[in-house]
């Protein structure tokens, strides 16, 4: 698997769909993720990736909100690669990327950088300057032909506790690590 910094130059090239996140923790609500992801790897020239951020975002934009990562990049990269993606694109988050429009981050990084095929992302997807981007804005490039979007839904457990990274922060921070694996 190989990781792109920044600097997607010749992606354009290649047949990519991509889910778009954080991924910290790749727990059992981003597997679902990933498992779509993965159904768009029909043939050779086929590539799945990812499409994340570094430092997560909300260290950025929130720093007094922010909790440690579930996992190392290490770890991440790890989990991703056994998962069999081709690659993992990071963009740099800082408060200048954080003013971005929704609409300038789908034309300069989707389109024009990486020209994807297929996007997959959750259903509470956001992005852009102040979260204003969602799966609907996604929707309307998609009816222009720009790519293929697919919206995946939340999934919980058998008790209704939706699978999230800040839940299992929160029950580690509790000392609840049978509930949090």
């Amino acid at each position: 698997m190989i990781i792109k910094r920044n600097n997607f130059e010749n992606i354009k090239k290649q047949n990519f769909s991509i889910a778009v996140g954080n991924f910290d923790g790749i727990h059992k609500g981003h597997r679902y993720l990933l498992d779509a992801l993965m159904k768009y790897k029909k043939t050779d020239n086929s590539k799945v990736a990812v499409l994340s951020f570094t430092p997560h975002p909300i260290k950025i934009i929130a720093p007094n909100k922010w909790k440690k990562n579930l996992f190392r990049f290490r770890t991440k990269y790890e989990r991703l690669k056994f998962l069999g993606l081709d690659a993992l694109f990071l963009l740099s988050f800082s408060k200048k990327f954080s003013e971005i429009s929704a609409e300038q981050f789908i034309a300069k990084y989707l389109i024009n950088m990486l020209n994807v095929k297929n996007i997959v992302v959750g259903e509470d997807f956001r992005f852009g300057y102040n979260r204003e981007g969602n799966i609907n804005l996604l929707k309307k490039y998609e009816e222009k032909g720009a790519f293929n979007i697919e919206e995946i839904k939340k999934k919980s457990d058998n008790k209704n506790n939706i699978y999230s990274s800040s839940l299992i922060r929160d029950l580690v921070k509790d000392g609840n690590l049978r509930k949090a694996n």
